[in-house]
């Protein structure tokens, strides 16, 4: 005879710990450059796709902050990353602006020096990608 699993009954930081998690899934940070596409092969712009879209786990933790140290962490690390590039994204181009896509449903936008510019629910990004059937 089987004896049925108990599941595992999760405690309040855990099911807190999880919400966060799906509340900042959809959320990243889009690297701006105006880019328009000349002549570049559409498998280089789709494999460096990644290099524009930075996910929230890859920023400062995130979670359990308030919307004003959220905005302020994102302009840090928009700070950061301005440095960090130089100012300019492989086969991309020179940086504009990064968009930060918010957990509620806004984008801010930042300058390439961090300030906050404005927010907006719709905006414009193009993505390169590639699939193979």
């Amino acid at each position: 005879m089987k004896i049925p699993q108990v599941p595992k009954v999760k405690n309040t930081k855990e099911l807190a710990f999880e919400n966060e998690q799906k509340r900042f899934k959809d959320s990243f940070l889009f690297i701006d450059t105006n880019f328009k596409r000349k002549s570049e092969p559409i498998f280089a712009l789709a494999f460096m796709e990644q290099k524009r879209r930075i996910g929230y786990k890859n920023i400062d933790n995130l979670y359990f902050k308030s919307d004003d140290e959220i905005l302020e962490i994102i302009s840090k690390f928009v700070k950061d990353d301005y440095f960090t590039c130089n100012g300019r994204l492989q086969l991309w181009g020179n940086i504009v602006s990064y968009n930060w896509h918010h957990t509620d449903g806004k984008i801010y936008i930042f300058d390439k020096n961090g300030n906050y510019i404005c927010s907006t629910k719709n905006i414009i990004e193009s993505k390169a990608t590639l699939n193979i059937k």
